[in-house]
């Protein structure tokens, strides 16, 4: 669709997609090397709320279970 409308060239196309993979790769090897995280990240950009819990960035209903 972008080549059938002239949005863009094949070659620029193509330069993109090298540029893509290129970062790729480097946050692949970069991800390699750092370290695993630690127990004290569990819980990083997780928040409680007067028993409401929730991930940042997602959104779900939870069923609350009565005995």
């Amino acid at each position: 669709m972008i080549l059938d409308n002239s949005w863009a060239g094949a070659s620029e196309l193509k330069d993109y997609e090298k540029m893509v993979r290129r970062n790729i790769d480097a946050d692949v090897e970069k991800i390699k090397k750092d370290p695993f995280p630690g127990v004290e990240d569990l819980y990083t950009d997780i928040a409680v709320n007067n028993d409401d819990h929730y991930v940042r960035g997602v959104e779900h209903k939870l069923t609350k279970w009565e005995a």
